[in-house]
């Protein structure tokens, strides 16, 4: 497996810190997608946090075997290049949308790549917005804007928090198929937490169902190989599926509790 880590825990907080992650598994190969489902507050962003190497500094963690390409953690976290599509979608007010993406490029440790950045945002279906401020946007082309952002690293691994707020059903569907041809082509590593489910199912290659705080892994449901984002029909399939077996999952886990 590309990365792996096993027996994932993490806390958060100071004086008595909240158990957040409990033993929880990872494992992913080249070119594919994992999505990761769980209830509202659980925990889901926090772990991308962990996998970004930028956990808060009161919060720890701990891990056995966490392997990035034969890279330990810490090794992972200070050299790998992480592009991260937070869920609020923070930009310099001050700049244009393209010069803030190469400050991004610029703190990666890379060269400016206009060409690429353009690239990204028309393929998203915001060429025109290269030269806007922030508020001059709407959440819709912000929320792109942030992907083509994340993007234009040339991530190893592309973490993705409810990547699609703000847009339409159109939008969201070019979307999808940019990242899902994204990672095929790169070869990269995707992890997607959204609260659609139809999303995950029209991406995913394995979808995690794990439970509320302290979040802990309760099935993952292994979807047939994918190289192109699935057809609408066949994700909403998929994704009742998957819904059906996380609520039956979730009212187990909790009555045990």
């Amino acid at each position: 497996m590309a990365m792996s880590a096993e027996r994932v825990n993490v806390w958060l907080g100071a004086g008595k810190p909240h158990h957040v992650v409990r033993d929880v598994n990872l494992q992913l190969a080249q070119g594919k997608v994992l999505s990761i489902i769980a209830p509202s507050g659980a925990g889901k962003t926090t772990l991308l946090y962990f996998l970004a190497g930028i956990l808060p500094i009161e919060s720890k963690s701990n891990y056995l075997n966490f392997s990035f390409f034969g890279q330990d953690y810490n090794t992972f976290s200070k050299k790998e290049r992480v592009g991260f599509a937070f869920q609020r979608q923070l930009f310099f007010e001050w700049s244009t949308i393209i010069e803030s993406i190469v400050q991004y490029q610029k703190a990666s440790g890379l060269a400016p790549d206009k060409r690429l950045i353009k690239q990204l945002l028309s393929g998203l279906g915001i060429a025109e917005a290269e030269d806007f401020r922030p508020s001059e946007m709407s959440g819709g082309m912000l929320a792109r804007a942030a992907l083509a952002r994340a993007m234009s690293i040339s991530p190893r691994l592309l973490l993705l928090d409810e990547p699609f707020y703000g847009l339409d059903e159109l939008s969201r569907s070019r979307c999808l198929q940019v990242i899902r041809d994204y990672v095929s082509t790169s070869k990269c590593l995707a992890i997607l937490v959204s609260h659609h489910l139809t999303d995950a199912a029209a991406i995913s290659d394995k979808i995690m169902v794990l439970s509320s705080s302290p979040m802990t892994l309760l099935r993952e449901v292994d979807l047939t190989p994918n190289e192109k984002s699935r057809s609408l029909q066949e994700a909403t399939k998929i994704a009742e599926d998957v819904r059906a077996l996380a609520v039956k999952l979730w009212l187990s886990n909790d009555s045990r509790r």
